[in-house]
């Protein structure tokens, strides 16, 4: 089975973004276009499901990025992390440059991997935590809170960055908190229906980070477990209870609707059954 993200995210990018022109950043066609493609996927898969498995299963509901769920993640992954002093780098696409809010979008990202390895080679290791953010007329820029306490050289990061985008800021910071500066972003990406298709579109995530900014990586949930599928949570409810392991072991279907996942103590779901979801789910 084609999982239901790419199904919408192919048809909606070869229907209204593959037809762009350099003029996309005024168009209206396109922006209508993803928003209507962006509210069928999120109604596709508010009633689905993943399955992970190991020697047991984990039934875990489809999570969206602008979900309760979400934030949590954040304010839990960058609590009491602060930006003592540093710097932060701001600049934005030039969207005269290219033809769609996609290739906008992917340039800027490879623009800002290079310029953070070319800072490295220039200043050191540092930390770093970069945001994106699509602003007027959904044009992408991004943020980037460093730790570098020496001067920034700016004609060396003009001559970095100008090359495809625009509107460069650079300044000192001090005291910065990690979780406020991404929540406030994420905030901002909730309020806006257009801003959240703009993320799914291009396939993009809200925040970046180096690894050193975490001091202790936490261990990753749902280690060594093999990515089964994405289901119709009736139809994997339905099997549950059927097979007679809801008088086993009673299962909270009631969580999957609050975020939280369910753990069986076995596998419940042959794989025979699940090439039979995936054709009829």
């Amino acid at each position: 089975m084609m999982r239901q993200r790419h199904f919408c995210y192919r048809y909606a990018r070869k229907e209204y973004i593959e037809q762009s022109t350099l003029d996309w950043f005024h168009s209206g066609r396109w922006r209508m276009g993803i928003m209507g493609e962006f509210e069928e996927y999120i109604e596709k898969v508010s009633n689905r499901v993943l399955i992970l498995r190991s020697d047991h299963d984990i039934i875990i509901p489809y999570s969206l990025r602008h979900s309760k769920e979400y934030k949590k993640k954040i304010s839990d992954k960058f609590d009491y992390i602060n930006f003592t002093s540093g710097h932060s780098i701001t600049f934005t696409t030039d969207p005269k440059k290219f033809f769609s809010i996609v290739s906008a979008t992917e340039n800027l990202k490879r623009t800002q991997n290079q310029l953070i390895t070319n800072l490295k080679r220039k200043y050191g290791k540092f930390s770093y935590l970069s945001v994106l953010e699509f602003g007027d007329h959904q044009i992408p820029h991004v943020h980037i809170l460093t730790n570098i306490k020496q001067k920034l050289d700016l004609k060396f990061i003009r001559r970095e960055v100008l090359r495809q985008c625009t509107q460069i800021n650079v300044q000192k910071i001090r005291n910065t908190n990690a979780v406020s500066y991404v929540l406030k972003y994420l905030k901002k990406m909730n309020n806006h229906l257009l801003t959240q298709a703009c993320f799914w579109i291009t396939n993009s995530r809200l925040y970046t980070n180096s690894r050193g900014l975490i001091a202790t990586q936490k261990q990753k949930k749902n280690q060594g477990f093999v990515y089964i599928g994405s289901f119709s949570f009736d139809r994997v409810k339905n099997i549950y209870i059927d097979s007679g392991a809801e008088e086993e072991e009673p299962l909270r279907w009631q969580n999957i609707k609050s975020g939280l996942p369910i753990i069986s103590k076995n596998t419940i779901i042959s794989n025979e059954l699940i090439q039979d979801m995936g054709a009829k789910s």
